[in-house]
């Protein structure tokens, strides 16, 4: 028999397979479109500039990182 709290239980269940799959397909309109402009600009960017992308990147990926890290550590 179904009771309130089940129908409460699977709208949730439905509200999160939309939530992770809106997040899927976002996130894979991003990379395509990312990977698609970094090939068409593939040529014309020398590699020096390449590895100035790929330093600052780092440096941002890092400091989140770090920020994430920190805030575990302080319990925020």
């Amino acid at each position: 028999m179904y009771t309130k709290n089940d129908h409460i239980s699977q709208s949730g269940i439905a509200s999160a397979v939309a939530l992770v799959f809106g997040v899927f397909v976002g996130s894979a309109l991003w990379w395509f479109a990312l990977s698609t402009v970094i090939g068409m600009l593939r040529d014309r960017i020398h590699v020096t500039a390449f590895r100035w992308i790929n330093r600052i990147s780092g440096v941002i990926l890092t400091v989140f990182v770090l920020v994430a890290i920190i805030g575990l550590l302080l319990g925020e």
